[in-house]
């Protein structure tokens, strides 16, 4: 297939030279185009959307991982190129302006996944898009109008967690140790309460009867309903 991959990848180069009439030049005259030339030009109509790269693989199978990975790095809006992200008041949900990674409020991120692991504990992963999180501190969360305390911060490895002391604008890491949050929320600073866009999810679809066994399952069984409630806001029981 290496006559069809090379006569692809001539169509390919013939489009995305469009927008650099200095490369387009190079290539027309002959010249090869290097390989930090050509993801450069495919990065920049990714951030415009003009172009949208696809990846094939199996997760399952560890096919195409390592590509997938490199091309979020090579291709993928970094929080610098990310524009601006509007917030909205706390108190009437109008937008309120707009705020990037350079924003000097001191905190404000969005708790999007909660998990329970193995150990019982509760995982709340969150973006930080202003300011930074600190480790065995406190961070007021706005839709629920009350301050919590972070006793770890870790980064995960799939399994595996990495202990750090803080986090700052553009990272994603896990908090630990925080009660009343749940999927959607925002953390901020409580002297100026800012929201970030809150998540939509959609309604069940499916309804299941379920019962415990023995009276003994009764306990056991709302424990895990109430695991489940937390780690999927679309579940209701």
């Amino acid at each position: 297939m290496v006559e069809k991959a090379k006569k692809y990848r001539q169509e390919l180069l013939e489009k995305i030279i469009e927008q650099d009439e200095k490369l387009a030049t190079k290539y027309l005259e002959g010249e090869e185009l290097s390989v930090a030339e050509i993801k450069n030009l495919l990065r920049q109509d990714t951030l415009t959307g003009k172009y949208f790269p696809v990846f094939c693989g199996s997760a399952y199978k560890y096919v195409g991982v390592k590509l997938i990975l490199n091309g979020v790095v090579d291709y993928l809006p970094s929080p610098l190129d990310v524009a601006e992200i509007p917030v909205f008041s706390s108190r009437d949900k109008n937008k309120e302006g707009v705020v990037n990674c350079n924003s000097s409020l001191s905190c404000l991120a969005l708790a999007f996944k909660i998990m329970v692991d193995n150990y019982n504990n509760k995982l709340t992963f969150f973006r930080v898009y202003a300011g930074e999180m600190l480790a065995n501190s406190y961070v007021y969360n706005v839709n629920q109008g009350k301050e919590e305390r972070v006793s770890r911060l870790v980064r995960m490895h799939a399994n595996n967690k990495e202990e750090v002391k803080k986090v700052g604008a553009g990272d994603i890491a896990v908090a630990i140790g925080l009660e009343h949050t749940i999927t959607g929320d925002t953390f901020g600073e409580k002297k100026n309460p800012l929201l970030l866009e809150t998540i939509d999810f959609a309604e069940p679809v499916i309804t299941q009867a379920i019962e415990p066994k023995t009276n003994e399952d009764r306990d056991k069984l709302k424990d895990a309903l109430k695991k489940l409630e937390i780690q999927d806001p679309s579940f209701k029981y």
